[in-house]
């Protein structure tokens, strides 16, 4: 995915939307996002053009494998969502070497690469 958000804000390459708050089904549940390159991904006046972006009330989502690069925005950007997984991507963003940026808003304790099981031995 790239050139997402050249004309319209809050876009992202990826953008995963959740429903409503506490809603237990929708579209931003369980989601799995793998082997993707996204980049060159824009926002004109906002605070988006993320690469991946998992957003309110998305939750259960497992986002592994993926390059995201060269947006305006987070390489993967969390927010306001909770209980995914996130593996063995390689996020960064325009003017910042990889891999750099990965960003929770609110901070979720339930959404952390550290989390994560060690890569399988070679």
């Amino acid at each position: 995915m790239s050139n997402r958000g050249l004309t319209t804000s809050g876009s992202s390459g990826i953008h995963v939307c959740g429903g409503v708050e506490g809603e237990p089904t929708g579209f931003g549940v369980g989601n799995i996002i793998a082997n993707n390159i996204t980049f060159d991904n824009r926002d004109p006046g906002g605070p988006d053009g993320n690469g991946i972006q998992l957003d309110q009330h998305t939750h259960g989502n497992v986002v592994v494998g993926n390059l995201a690069t060269g947006n305006d925005g987070g390489g993967i950007s969390l927010y306001d969502s909770h209980d995914n997984i996130l593996a063995y991507n390689l996020p960064g963003c325009r003017g910042m070497p990889m891999p750099a940026r990965l960003q929770s808003m609110p901070p979720m304790p339930n959404s952390s690469p550290t989390a994560l099981p060690p890569a399988p031995p070679r």
